[in-house]
């Protein structure tokens, strides 16, 4: 996958006097975990603006004028010449605008945060691209000082996963921008963990078509507030008609939030415990439903006295938190991680 990832204003502006015009907290930390892992390709101006490698990352720059290298770091010709370095990566373009301007015609993902303010005298601009040859999809308006909105364009007509719905915008969505993406943070963690026990006899699209509806229940999937849960509780989820009502999987539900913060006291996060399976490492197959590694991982949490974490659940789970990397062979996604 190529995706272009930018922030502009209003009036389209992304830089000013070598600088970005804005300093936004959340426009950063999804930039952060959009690239994490992956590969950055960026312009001269843009890499000494940042002025070091970003970490966690391979860096490219492209530069005809000066030669960077070291760990991770990279420098390349021409936009061409890095795809064609890492020809099985997802690489990520952060600009400048003359980067951009080149990648809108193979790029296939497009991550926009439209900063809702105009910027005088701006001196460099996003380029002009013709947006019927993608589908946008609207995200979360957030900020404080500065509203912003995250948007996605995404290419049409790209070939998808077989499994893949592509008459329900959510679930195209998450195919795209989620599934199989590493995300370790703890409570995206657990939340998952949740959600997919709740799978169980039934279909991912299903649960993920409620799945806003599963947070707004569960306390934003506070795991402090679910442990506390009792009957009172477990009767009033019985009585919500948007969540999936289980009585066996609302109780295993709580059940497992208890035991999933055991596990997380006993190794300081759930995700240190996953690594003690995973060795931090990213397995590339498709075609599966279980493994080895889900089954060990299945036994050891039942053994601890979890529930609906069989493991071709565990596998759904391990595809979605980005351990099991699993795009078929004809999806614009697909990596064989060589």
């Amino acid at each position: 996958m190529t995706a272009l990832i930018v922030a502009r204003s209003k009036n389209n502006v992304i830089g000013k006097n070598g600088r970005i015009p804005w300093r936004i907290k959340g426009e950063l930390k999804q930039f952060r975990e959009l690239t994490t892992g992956r590969v950055v390709v960026m312009g001269r101006r843009s890499y000494e603006e940042i002025g070091h490698p970003l970490p966690n990352r391979i860096n490219v720059v492209v530069s005809n004028t000066k030669k960077y290298s070291g760990d991770d770091l990279y420098t390349v010709g021409s936009l061409r010449e890095a795809l064609e370095l890492f020809p099985a990566e997802d690489i990520f373009i952060g600009g400048g605008s003359r980067l951009f301007e080149e990648a809108l015609s193979i790029v296939d993902v497009m991550y926009i945060t439209e900063v809702d303010t105009v910027v005088d005298d701006g001196d460099v601009f996003f380029p002009e691209f013709d947006a019927d040859a993608f589908n946008m999809t609207v995200g979360e308006t957030a900020g404080e000082e500065i509203r912003y909105t995250r948007t996605v364009y995404t290419r049409k007509n790209l070939s998808r996963c077989a499994w893949c719905n592509l008459s329900n915008p959510l679930y195209v969505d998450y195919h795209d921008n989620e599934w199989c993406v590493p995300n370790f943070d703890e409570r995206y963690l657990y939340e998952m963990l949740i959600l997919e026990s709740f799978q169980a006899g039934l279909s991912w699209e299903c649960v993920l078509n409620k799945r806003e509806a599963f947070r707004r229940a569960y306390d934003d999937f506070d795991i402090d507030k679910v442990v506390t849960y009792g009957e009172s509780k477990t009767e009033q989820l019985m009585s919500d008609k948007s969540i999936i009502r289980n009585r066996r999987k609302i109780e295993a539900s709580i059940k497992n939030s208890r035991i999933f913060k055991d596990i997380a006291q006993e190794f300081g996060s759930f995700g240190t415990y996953l690594q003690t399976f995973t060795k931090g490492e990213t397995v590339y197959e498709t075609g599966r439903t279980t493994s080895s590694l889900s089954d060990a991982i299945s036994i050891d949490l039942r053994r601890r006295g979890m529930s609906f974490v069989g493991s071709t659940i565990i596998y759904s789970y391990l595809q979605a938190i980005g351990v099991i990397y699993s795009h078929d062979e004809t999806c614009f996604k697909h990596r064989d991680g060589k």
